[in-house]
């Protein structure tokens, strides 16, 4: 929480950022893959697979869905975006990092008892 409210140089919504050879397409592809490898879903994406014997419908259901969630999370972003200041959408996300740190902390050291 506390290092999305600091300041990077060169950092903005609209500003020009730096030229670089990747397309989008690869740095989202690249970051999902390794963001989602080993996860919960993705492991019961693979029981499903295997307990009903259809990889290919498994599949095209796993990429509806996360399509649907992205596309959710993605247009919400950019409405968002236009309606509040940069400034406010910082410390908003930062405070909810930090709520949730400080929930998932407490929660372990009340297991801890």
């Amino acid at each position: 929480g506390l290092w999305t409210l600091k300041e990077e140089k060169g950092e903005g919504f609209g500003e020009e950022e730096k030229q670089t050879t990747k397309t989008p397409l690869l740095t989202v592809t690249a970051t999902l893959i390794l963001a989602e490898f080993g996860d919960k879903t993705q492991l019961a994406t693979l029981a499903y697979a295997v307990n009903y014997q259809a990889p290919f419908i498994t599949l095209l259901g796993v990429l509806a869905g996360m399509l649907l969630a992205d596309a959710l999370g993605i247009f919400t972003g950019a409405y968002i975006s236009r309606k509040v200041s940069r400034n406010t959408i910082k410390k908003v996300s930062a405070a909810i990092f930090i709520v949730i740190g400080l929930i998932g902390l407490l929660t372990s050291l009340n297991g801890m008892r």
